[in-house]
């Protein structure tokens, strides 16, 4: 599946290039997983807030041509606000099909599950979510369960070396015998079922952090209004030196 049009994989290919840390700058493919990420988290967030994780640091990128870095960094907003866009509609959807990934295409799989899993991480809701299903340690319910489950595939997939310690997470996690059932041969072809969790549980988190910031805030009782009276002949409180009863009291 094309994840950018030509132009767009012809202008951030160029950015991505201008970066400083060339050793630590997204590719493409963890652009796009990053990207999709963003889109779908619960909080959003500012520029300043994500735009160092594409490059590598806080240095960014050099682009000696002003005209040349707007255009560039326009692109790589203009991608952001479509894929952004996509999630509201409701077409965002996952960009591989996994029964047709080549031997050759895993590691652009695994990219783009490194930029997902970078941007679920930027997510406290997320995180904290995850780390509170991790030590329910038996006491936790299904929707955390799938969501520390579906966590832990992600994070398989970026993190290949990972894989053991992870089957031993969503043991826990589950709360059952899965070492039987999941394999690191088998994470892959259960990530679009993870990915799918993770952004389903994501857009609850929203929705109820819209209609909490909607509800209508509870009203306390006011304390009585003291008036001081004033008398017909005290100075006029309007300042005009009168007193009260030849002016505003008439």
């Amino acid at each position: 599946m094309t994840m950018f049009t030509s132009k767009e994989a012809k202008n951030l290919t160029k950015l991505l290039s201008t970066a400083e840390n060339q050793g630590k700058v997204m590719t493409l493919d963890e652009l796009h997983g990053f990207l999709f990420g963003l889109a779908i988290i619960p909080e959003m967030l500012v520029p300043s807030q994500w735009m160092p994780e594409i490059f590598g640091g806080e240095e960014m990128c050099v682009i000696e041509d002003e005209a040349e870095g707007e255009r560039l960094l326009g692109s790589l907003f203009s991608v952001y606000n479509r894929i952004n866009s996509e999630h509201i509609d409701a077409t965002l959807s996952f960009p591989f099909d996994l029964k047709k990934v080549t031997d050759s295409e895993v590691d652009r799989v695994r990219k783009w599950s490194h930029g997902l899993f970078v941007a679920v991480c930027k997510s406290k809701k997320l995180t904290e979510f995850y780390r509170r299903s991790e030590s329910a340690s038996g006491k936790s319910d299904p929707e955390s369960d799938a969501f520390a489950v579906s966590y832990c595939i992600l994070r398989a997939v970026a993190f290949p070396e990972r894989a053991a310690e992870l089957i031993n997470r969503i043991q826990h996690a589950s709360n059952s015998d899965v070492n039987a059932m999941i394999s690191e041969s088998k994470f892959l072809s259960m990530l679009q079922e993870a990915v799918d969790c993770i952004q389903e549980y994501a857009h609850t988190v929203r929705e109820n952090m819209r209609i909490a910031k909607d509800q209508p805030k509870a009203v306390t009782q006011a304390a009585p209004l003291h008036v001081e009276k004033i008398g017909r002949n005290d100075p006029c409180p309007c300042g005009s030196g009168a007193k009260y009863k030849k002016c505003c009291g008439k």
